[in-house]
């Protein structure tokens, strides 16, 4: 551990040569980098420095005293982005302008402990600045970041409008804990912002949508240790930083956005039509032996019905269930900012609101925001703040993914289309009451929209206060006290009409459920900076400080079934059949401590530590310990070499910076079950009375994951900055992983959670950015790539663990990549008895396989296929991703383009296995009308029995795809209207489109697929809402 601090160090010190200097005199040019014209009454003044200062003449020439030919110069000029210059020893320059439009990578950033210049950022950061406006036209953060951030790897969890997405970076370093980045805004950090236990089956829910994307001023990734230490045991998986907008003194702005838009119907699957059906329908009937009175009773559209009967229309259909249940959908959003201030304050007030329909039918989403920040003056030295922001979002929803009951859209691919929606009059008119389940025991797929309740209520309040005391220019202190406030209420009622009941169960049916989640979290930071430039040639920021972090955690759950009538909804209305609730507090304390040094802008170095204590973990974890509260000790250091700036450097002319990067620390991992170190029991109901029932067991050794991190990186422009590039290497590793383990005592399973076993992990990373102009036309472009492995060791023994989701297993083994799908290795159909002789096998239920059948391989080689023949088919980890992004601007128009794209993943196709091995009288895929029929029939598709006595549908590599993809997730056209209204600062209108195109050969509706945020559920799709092609027109006015 500490070689790797001793040679990042030495590299840095050993460069290193103090020497002093008298003034010295230089002289430069200053000119506009797109045009190359001199600048006049340009403000040049050496930074940290009072009265030097002057301006530049009408050919842009200046020429001033400085204290040291390593001194930094600072440039502004309205318009304009400020500009800090670093001498570098030569007393001669050029310095290049860049208008405010341009994003080259030196803006002023407010970071929680500090502000900097992009450039001066010690470590592995991408930054997204303000000086390019992505805000306007993306419709939610997502947008903002994809394709954007090297070795960020995004991907919405469907296409259902404010879900939000799943995030993470730099692959995998935890199998059960979180492998997501710490989200930051404006300081506070977001304890685990995405829900996966939602009533409303297949959802989950990420807060950061709940973010109005138009409040952010700036994002900036952090990716190595150095960058993410000091937030320690939250920033394994490295952090996210959102600044949103500030005041301004002087004038008030006002800035209005408009935008209306429509997203349109995904393609729909190739299922079959009545024609298609009926006749597969009748094999799966005659295969049962049924008789002609049996047929008959059970499926009257066999006989000859008469048309003038009621009964005759009810089956004379050919429904498109899948045009029934999607729509296209309406977005429409609004926006209202207002910043201003005077020499005292300053204050920034944002309110929004948004509402989107789902392309299902049922699915809504509506969402009211505001944003309040404010800076004032108290006395000279004392200042204060308020940050606060606000959200409620009323959704309406409907079960997606794996779920069957009340699916719509997985039931409008197999209710059969033979049936109609609503009851039909004698002469095929249709009524006004829906159909109720018939012969395939499925749920009526339009009721379902139109019946079924799925609502959910979520606010959440995010705000911060704060005191700031400045001794003197270089030594300040500040108290914030933030509090994070989420409340979730979920509303599900389920009623009997057109509906099948849960179980197919009477008394299960008109189910309600309620769930009410809350979650709150105070936090009390104190923080002493000390910045300083300490002579020409040295320059020293320190900060430390200590927070307390108090939080609860409450959850109610109810569930009844078998109201009266579907008029009676609430959860009072049924019999009781589970209550349940959880009412968990933690609390964190930490100190930490942060040193920045600059020798002469050219050797930066930074060493820091941060020590993490919580409740969550146990008495005996070991380590440092404070009374009764472990604590985990997280060091870091980082350095940069500007090797651009040696003087054996100054011949190479076409390039403008080569940094050398080097970083290495410690971070943990603390997102455990609140209470894994204590034994605990849940409320149950027996036989509709209460009790207790074990439900885990506490391990006082329980304590956090701890990684390793090393990242190497080097930095390059060429060419007046128009080509840049950023390469990564990192390596991590991780110890002591939480596992969940099961013990099988008398009174039932019971868990507990335990460290053990270790996970490698590493990888590259690569940016490239070119910036380029002709004549009027600006262009830019960007392309990066990622990639990384990882691999499980140490787990005791031979020991392996195998979780999954919703049945399906993946697992994590030694030696090999964490989440690999299982299942069965299929080895095609077997197209003639003689094949099904010669291989000898049964299945698990004791029955010989028939021609036709999936031949699936004997792995164990005993005769049976059964779980022990079950084998790695399907890794979802990629083995590269990133993204691609291209602009042009050309006097008031702008196009840009956002692509991504990921090769090498795995995907179980969960979906087309059960459109294609149907084991009812659900309808199925086209695919299937070339399913095995007879003796020697050549195909992939095996035959159709009633209850699939063979068990085809089973998961196989015949329903592994490749999920490589590249999308145009957004493509954007902008005008800035040219005006002679006084009142008006600017005006552009745009057009904006998302999801555009997607080239890839999955089989699938969606590629992008995601569930949860587990490694052990990444590359199943069951068919979650996929997202769809949606078009804005949006226009904004400055005022």
């Amino acid at each position: 551990m500490m070689k790797n601090v001793y040679i990042i160090i030495g590299l840095l010190l050993m460069c290193i040569t103090v020497y002093a200097q008298d003034s010295q005199t230089v002289r430069g040019t200053v000119v506009d980098f797109t045009t190359g014209k001199p600048l006049s009454k340009v403000i040049v003044s050496a930074r940290d420095v009072e009265g030097v200062s002057m301006e530049t003449s009408e050919d842009g020439r200046f020429e001033m005293k400085v204290p040291s030919l390593y001194s930094v110069l600072t440039i502004s000029y309205p318009e304009y982005q400020t500009k800090e210059f670093p001498l570098y020893g030569n007393n001669e320059v050029r310095i290049e302008l860049y208008s405010e439009g341009l994003d080259v990578g030196e803006n002023i950033l407010r970071l929680p402990y500090y502000s900097t210049n992009q450039r001066n950022l010690n470590g592995a950061y991408t930054v997204i600045s303000p000086g390019y406006d992505k805000t306007i036209s993306q419709k939610d953060i997502e947008q903002l970041l994809q394709g954007s951030v090297p070795g960020v790897d995004m991907r919405n969890f469907s296409g259902v409008p404010g879900e939000g997405s799943t995030i993470n970076m730099r692959g995998v370093r935890s199998l059960y804990m979180t492998n997501e980045p710490l989200i930051i805004i404006d300081g506070l950090p977001i304890s685990d912002p995405v829900f996966n236990k939602s009533v409303v089956r297949g959802n989950v829910y990420n807060w950061l949508s709940d973010l109005n994307v138009k409040d952010i001023e700036s994002v900036v990734v952090l990716r190595d240790a150095s960058a993410v230490g000091i937030y320690g045991s939250r920033a394994a998986n490295g952090a996210i930083v959102i600044t949103t907008k500030e005041g301004t003194q002087g004038k008030t702005f006002f800035d209005v956005s408009v935008q209306q838009g429509i997203s349109f119907r995904f393609k729909e699957m190739p299922v079959m039509n009545a024609a298609e059906y009926l006749p597969y329908l009748s094999e799966k009937i005659y295969q049962q032996g049924l008789s002609d009175n049996e047929i008959g009773k059970q499926f009257p559209f066999f006989m000859n019905l008469s048309p003038n009967t009621m009964e005759y229309w009810r089956y004379a259909n050919n429904t498109n269930w899948q045009d029934l249940v999607t729509r296209n959908a309406y977005y429409q959003d609004y926006y209202l900012g207002v910043r201003g201030g005077d020499a005292t304050s300053k204050y920034s007030l944002n309110v929004g609101y948004n509402d989107m329909k789902g392309v299902v039918r049922g699915i809504t989403d509506n969402r009211l925001s505001a944003r309040f920040n404010l800076d004032f003056k108290i006395l000279s030295k004392l200042t204060a703040g308020i940050r606060i922001g606000f959200s409620r979002t009323n959704k309406d929803l409907m079960d997606q993914g794996y779920e069957e009951r009340v699916n719509p859209l997985y039931l409008s691919l197999v209710k059969s289309p033979i049936l109609a929606p609503y009851v039909k009059s004698d002469k095929g008119v249709d009524g006004p009451f829906f159909c109720q389940p018939d012969y395939d025991q499925m749920s009526n797929p339009l009721a379902v929209c139109k019946n079924v309740k799925n609502e959910i209520l979520n606010t959440w309040v995010l705000g911060s206060v704060f005191a700031q005391y400045a001794f003197n220019n270089s030594l300040r202190t500040k108290l914030m006290l933030s509090l994070d406030r989420r409340g979730l209420e979920e509303d599900r009622f389920t009623p009997a009409d057109g509906i099948i009941p849960a179980n197919n169960d009477i008394r299960f049916d008109r189910t309600s459920e309620e769930q009410l989640v809350n979650n709150q979290r105070m936090i009390i930071e104190h923080t002493l900076t000390f910045e300083k430039q300490l002579n020409p040639d040295h320059r020293l920021m320190f900060f430390g400080g200590y927070n307390f972090e108090f939080a609860n955690y409450e959850t109610n759950y109810g569930y009844t079934v078998h109201s009266t009538s579907d008029d009676f909804q609430g959860l009072g209305d049924g019999l009781k059949i589970a209550m349940s609730g959880v009412d968990e507090t933690y609390h964190n304390v930490s100190f930490f401590a942060n040193i920045d040094y600059g020798f002469r802008d050219k050797y930066l170095l930074k060493i820091g530590a941060r020590m993490d204590g919580s409740s969550k973990f146990g008495s005996d974890a070991g380590g440092l310990s404070f009374g009764n509260v472990p604590f985990a000790f997280l060091p870091y250091v980082g350095g940069t070499w500007r090797i651009r700036t040696e003087p054996w450097m100054r011949q190479a002319t076409f390039i403008d910076d080569l940094n050398l990067r080097a970083s290495w620390g410690m971070t943990a991992n603390q997102d455990i079950p609140i209470n894994a170190r204590y034994s605990l029991y849940e409320k149950k109901f027996y036989t509709f009375r209460p009790g207790l029932a074990p439900f885990s067991v506490g391990n006082p050794e329980i304590k956090w994951e701890t990684t390793n991190n090393f990242n190497v990186g080097l930095d390059f422009s060429f060419l007046r900055k128009k080509l840049t590039v950023g390469l990564d290497y990192f390596n991590t590793k991780t110890r002591d992983l939480l596992l969940p383990k099961t013990i099988d005592g008398a009174n039932g399973f019971s868990t507990y959670w335990a460290n053990e076993g270790n996970m490698k992990n590493h990888g590259f990373e690569l940016a490239i950015n070119t910036l380029g102009t002709f004549g009027d036309i600006i262009w830019r472009a960007g392309f990066n790539i990622a990639k990384y492995k990882n691999k499980v060791s140490e787990l005791p023994g031979t020991q392996f663990v195998a979780d999954g989701i919703n049945g399906f297993t993946s697992v994590a083994r030694n030696g090999e990549e964490a989440g690999l799908i299982c299942g069965y290795r299929s080895l095609g159909v077997f197209k003639t008895t003689e094949e099904v002789n010669a291989a000898g096998l049964m299945n698990s239920r004791g029955g010989r396989y028939v021609a036709g059948d999936t031949h699936f391989a004997d792995i164990k080689a005993d005769g049976i296929i059964n779980e022990e023949d079950m084998c790695v088919i399907g890794n979802p980890n990629p083995d590269f991703f990133g993204g691609i992004t291209a602009g042009f601007s050309y006097k008031n128009f702008d196009l840009d383009a956002v692509f991504t794209y990921t090769y090498g993943n795995d995907i179980l196709n969960v979906l087309c296995m059960k459109l294609e091995t149907g084991a009812g009288y659900e309808n199925q895929s086209q695919i299937v009308l070339d399913r095995w029929q007879t003796q020697g029939d050549i195909t992939n598709i095996p035959n159709v029995r009633y209850g699939d006595p063979a068990g085809n549908r089973l998961p196989s590599s015949a329903y592994i795809e490749d999920g490589s993809y590249m999308k145009l997730k957004s493509l954007t056209l902008s005008y800035n209207i040219r005006h002679s209204f006084n009142f008006i600062r600017d005006m552009k209108v745009y057009l904006s489109g998302y999801n555009l195109f997607t080239f890839s050969g999955y089989s699938g509706w969606d590629p992008e697929v995601t569930n949860g945020r587990s490694i052990f559920t990444k590359g199943y799709d069951f068919g979650q809402i996929p997202q769809s092609r949606m078009f804005m027109l949006g226009i904004k006015i400055g005022l």
